[in-house]
């Protein structure tokens, strides 16, 4: 039985997911504008891949 605590707590962790996820997901369609700007900080573009794909999975081990 699930209790009300229970409950509460896989609401906000879906909310929490949610964020990371849709975020990766505009980084991904805005690929070029992100590269741009982690370049600006005088980072590798590369990473970019990383954060995007870090973003996209790891919200499904959270649910």
């Amino acid at each position: 039985m699930m209790t009300r605590a229970h409950i509460i707590n896989k609401i906000f962790t879906l909310m929490l997911v949610s964020v990371f996820f849709t975020n990766g997901i505009t980084k991904l369609l805005n690929l070029e504008q992100t590269i741009n700007w982690i370049e600006s900080f005088n980072l590798y573009g590369e990473i970019v891949y990383l954060g995007v794909l870090v973003e996209l999975i790891m919200p499904f081990r959270f649910c």
